[in-house]
């Protein structure tokens, strides 16, 4: 078994960019401050009822993109109907999609596409399943795969954190880890995970793709959201302290705007997909701080 999957064949920061009307605004708005984006990542469930419409928004881009994805439902024990699996390898080659990003945590009934959020408890069993169904999508898969990391919406009941869970996994099916800091935040209503646990626990020489969250400074402020300005306080400060790890090395570190308030300011992002090149992509004397 190897130790680290093949990587991404992409590099640099970018955005989680949504086929809608207030991204094509914020895209301008961002371009105005200086702002650019060196991969964007598309929702897949944009494009599964109009496949004729990702080809020509990618190629607007210009830029490569990775489709994050939830079909293949790895935690359902039934394999998702080949049509769906089809589906998203054709939305794959029509937007020439440079890997796929896939939720770990997903179940739902074969016959739809959706399925829902359920985080994997940890059992034996559990873990067989989405093994199996890893290996599948890898094989399937005309471009590379990377997992996603599971808010923990309920509490451990199996013998395996959500961290050694990802690691079992992804090793075994052989593919690369997306870390999303966003969804170890996200965690903190339901069950708040252990993160310097969770983060010993992960392959973080197979994280090929980190996931950052951002929202509008000013909303941020509000009373009651103290712990979500804790939260981006933590996540800049993890990826500063994973930066200097010689084993941490990913390929892209993606962003996501706050799809349910107003999204973060323009030179907010544009100044955090700096922080991110200048972490991982600018010259090896650059990165880590070093």
């Amino acid at each position: 078994m190897s130790t680290t999957p093949p990587a991404l064949p992409v590099r640099g920061a970018g955005y989680l960019r949504h086929f809608h009307r207030s991204h094509e605004d914020y895209a301008a708005r961002l371009q105005q401050v200086g702002g650019k984006a060196d991969v964007y990542e598309l929702l897949s469930f944009h494009f599964f009822n109009e496949m004729d419409q990702i080809e020509p928004f990618a190629k607007r881009l210009g830029k490569p993109i990775i489709l994050h994805s939830y079909a293949y439902a790895l935690g359902n024990p039934t394999r998702p109907a080949r049509g769906i699996r089809d589906r998203l390898q054709e939305l794959v080659r029509r937007g020439g999609a440079v890997a796929i990003s896939e939720h770990i945590c997903v179940t739902g009934p074969p016959e739809t596409y959706c399925g829902t959020f359920l985080t994997p408890p940890g059992t034996d069993e559990q873990t067989a399943v989405l093994i199996e169904n890893a290996r599948l999508l890898k094989q399937e898969s005309s471009c590379p795969v990377v997992l996603e990391n599971a808010v923990q919406f309920y509490n451990q009941i199996g013998p395996r954190s959500i961290g050694k869970q990802m690691r079992e996994v992804c090793e075994a099916a052989d593919v690369g880890v997306l870390l999303s800091l966003s969804n170890v935040s996200f965690s903190d209503p339901y069950h708040p995970m252990d993160k310097e646990a969770f983060l010993a626990e992960l392959p973080l020489e197979r994280v090929q793709e980190v996931h950052y969250f951002l929202g509008h400074s000013e909303e941020q402020r509000a009373p009651g959201l103290e712990g979500m300005v804790r939260e981006m306080v933590w996540q800049q400060k993890t990826l500063e302290a994973l930066a200097r790890r010689p084993e941490f090395r990913p390929a892209v570190v993606v962003f996501e705007l706050d799809a349910t308030t107003t999204l973060a300011e323009p030179e907010k992002l544009r100044d955090h997909m700096e922080m991110a090149r200048d972490l991982f992509f600018r010259d090896a004397a650059g990165r880590g701080g070093k």
